[in-house]
């Protein structure tokens, strides 16, 4: 596989690489993630394609080159400058033309335990490096990577109460693109069952992030758990902290025109038009 200054193209052709976001509109809240030594959605975006170029000349040579990043990131013992350019890698592949390639998506199975301990690393640019990695596969990759992104997400919130601004932000961050991005129902749950947490940090963001999410995801991938979700957000307009129940009352002055709106709706709808009111 070569690397080049220049950007490298190779055998097939690239996947169209156009962000499903506008920039700095992942989240509500990208200015106030953007604190002194955080990270918010612009440097994200910055940092997406500030990798050295590759170019893919064979599916052997992809997957030779996934199994040594795979090697690499997996052992902590492994300097963490090589860890954070072996995650630099994965977005370089990905920039080249992988994910047209079906042995890409087996690899990336193989990846998610190697990518959770990155996420979970003591060093601050390991665990960035981890979350833009992640982002950039949610924003580019969409539904390919739901297994990848429901294994890490319960890590990514983890970080979000942690002391470092840059761990705690990159993980936030990282969250609202796989909300933006991997719209899986299985992602639901996860976010439900965190909202219990005892740390108001995590409190607070999650409503902020399924605020988000009912407004932004399809019916069909909402309506496994549209109930639960209805009445967690609810409970959200009682919480102790008053950021949570900000957001989570966030839509209600709306409430009697959607209501009006959603009357002759069919019940899932009327469901989802009172998810979004209620919350």
């Amino acid at each position: 596989m070569a690397w080049t200054g220049e950007s490298g193209v190779g055998p097939r052709s690239t996947i169209k690489r156009v962000p499903s976001i506008s920039r700095g509109r992942v989240g509500s809240s990208s200015s106030n993630t953007a604190a002194a030594g955080a990270v918010d959605e612009a440097s994200f975006f910055a940092l997406f394609e500030d990798v050295p170029k590759v170019t893919i000349y064979s599916h052997k040579e992809l997957e030779d080159t996934l199994t040594k990043v795979r090697e690499v990131i997996a052992s902590s013992s492994n300097d963490w400058d090589k860890r954070v350019d072996a995650l630099k890698k994965i977005r370089s592949l990905i920039i080249a033309g992988a994910a047209s390639y079906e042995e890409f998506y087996p690899h990336l199975r193989l990846l998610e335990p190697a990518m959770q301990l990155s996420i979970k690393d003591l060093r601050s640019q390991v665990v960035r490096e981890a979350c833009v990695t992640v982002a950039y596969m949610s924003q580019e990759l969409h539904h390919k990577v739901d297994h990848l992104c429901e294994t890490l997400l319960p890590s990514l919130i983890i970080l979000i109460p942690n002391s470092a601004k840059i761990m705690a932000s990159s993980g936030i961050v990282t969250i609202r693109f796989i909300i933006q991005n991997t719209h899986h129902h299985k992602l639901i749950p996860i976010l439900l069952r965190e909202l219990s947490s005892k740390n108001r940090e995590i409190r607070k963001v999650l409503c902020e992030v399924l605020d988000q999410l009912v407004h932004t995801w399809p019916t069909h991938s909402m309506e496994k758990h549209i109930v639960i979700l209805s009445e967690s957000i609810k409970k959200g307009i009682t919480d102790a902290d008053p950021e949570a129940r900000a957001f989570s009352r966030k839509e209600s002055l709306n409430k009697e025109q959607k209501a009006r709106k959603s009357k002759d709706a069919s019940p899932l709808e009327m469901s989802r038009e009172s998810l979004k009111t209620e919350g």
